[in-house]
């Protein structure tokens, strides 16, 4: 009985205390003969205790309303968000199906809201970095075309030739699974334009210290320094691990990528220090030259590393290089053409 009365006493506490409340700010809205009313108060006696005060009544004969009791109180240091996501689940719980009641969750439709959002800003992203890097490749064309002017018309052939020669020799490799590294590695270094019209033209061939394994250093006439590690076209990036099947890096690979990594952090250290050595060069490009018509799903993962890798480093295949090479020969091809009809105009 003494509980009881304790009880009584403290509810009574309670509810004179949600009585005594200045209402500052309040929304209201009716359903029916239902109102709601809900209230931004504070403690009369106590202006440091606010809260949100929220009051219910209904309409009764002659316009009159009946408040539902004193009503809720929500001090504001409880927690909202998830005060109010409760609040819903235990609604939702307890409204009977007898009711004919949908109740949609708006915390569910947030969430969906928000994965749309992130969503959205991913695609957003994605398109940015799109337009940059077509701006790029618009500007790199430009320029490349400008340095394809200076190759006559009579070298074209000697250009087509070399690029059959070196195809001819890559499928060899291939359907012989020999290695035959140095001598594509040679004919590569002999035609340093298949990497690029802007690796032959006014471009430098620089030295290499001999603890690196790297294959070639070419700086640009646009001071672009690019070093290459170049791998027999069978010899694949990816491998599939024999117990799990998934795909991991070759010893070949990893050995090239570690190569440039460690050629670029000696670069990066003699730029600091400005010490005149063939390091004293600003942030090479890496290039790894590896594989000839891989698998889908090794084509795959090697646009995630170009992706993960860049801009410092560019992984590609010997499919890609001769892609690339044949737009080069086409955009020589295109300069010439251009030159020669202007010099027949002129001399006309």
């Amino acid at each position: 009985m003494a509980n009881d009365g304790s009880s009584e006493k403290k509810k009574d506490s309670i509810l004179g205390a949600l009585k005594n409340m200045d209402e500052s700010e309040w929304e209201e809205w009716t359903e029916g003969s239902h109102i709601t009313k809900v209230s931004k108060a504070s403690s009369k006696s106590d202006q440091e205790t606010e809260g949100i005060k929220i009051r219910t009544g209904s309409y009764r004969n002659g316009g009159m309303v009946a408040s539902h009791k004193v009503g809720m109180w929500l001090p504001k240091w409880l927690h909202f968000n998830e005060w109010l996501r409760r609040l819903f689940t235990a609604v939702k719980k307890l409204v009977p199906s007898s009711w004919s009641q949908k109740l949609d969750d708006p915390y569910v439709e947030l969430d969906g809201l928000k994965q749309k959002v992130v969503i959205q800003e991913d695609q957003l992203t994605r398109l940015l970095e799109e337009l940059n890097e077509s701006k790029r490749d618009k500007e790199i064309l430009e320029r490349d075309l400008e340095l394809a002017k200076s190759i006559s018309y009579d070298e074209i052939s000697t250009y087509e030739e070399k690029l059959k020669e070196i195809s001819a020799l890559v499928d060899e490799i291939h359907e012989e699974d020999q290695r035959k590294e140095e001598e594509i590695k040679n004919k590569l270094k002999a035609n340093p334009w298949i990497f690029g019209i802007d690796c032959k033209v006014n471009a430098t061939n620089r030295d290499i210290d001999s603890k690196y394994q790297l294959d070639m250093h070419i700086e640009t006439n646009f001071n672009e320094q690019r070093i290459f590690e170049l791998k027999s076209p069978n010899l694949k990036p990816f491998q599939k691990d024999k117990k799990t099947s998934i795909l991991k890096p070759t010893k070949h690979f990893s050995d090239a990528i570690n190569q440039l990594i460690t050629y670029m952090e000696k670069t990066d250290l003699y730029k600091k220090i400005k010490s005149d050595s063939n390091y004293s060069i600003a942030s090479p490009i890496g290039v790894v030259l590896m594989g000839y018509k891989l698998d889908v799903d090794s084509q795959e993962l090697l646009q995630y590393w170009n992706k993960r890798l860049y801009p410092n480093i560019k992984i590609i295949t010997y499919n890609d290089l001769f892609i690339s090479a044949n737009r080069t020969v086409d955009m020589i091809k295109k300069a010439s053409n251009k030159s020669r009809e202007t010099s027949s105009k002129i001399d006309r």
